[in-house]
């Protein structure tokens, strides 16, 4: 067995705005077992693969009774992350 080793670099994006800003906020506050994530003083670390994510933010759209405006919002946000094999790992910093 070896030992892999990865630098970290974070290519910060540009906040998203109105009700996909909430959904990041929401995505901040939460815990979720089913992804890898890592929290500390104000900072998270979570990898999302594509369809989890989608499906977290139909929850919160749901959840939230979102109007077709701010769904659509949220969900243009979640599909123009940076995908990487359908995996992205977001740093979120509060």
């Amino acid at each position: 067995m070896g030992l892999d080793i990865g630098a970290v670099k974070i290519d910060y994006l540009d906040s998203p705005s109105g009700a996909a800003y909430r959904f990041a906020w929401h995505l901040a506050g939460q815990w979720d077992d089913r992804v890898w994530n890592v929290r500390s003083e104000g900072n998270a670390f979570m990898e999302f693969d594509f369809d989890h994510l989608v499906d977290v933010a139909e929850e919160y759209i749901s959840s939230e009774s979102l109007g077709s405006a701010d769904a659509h919002q949220v969900m243009r946000w979640v599909r123009n992350l940076p995908w990487r094999r359908d995996v992205v790992m977001l740093h979120l910093n509060w």
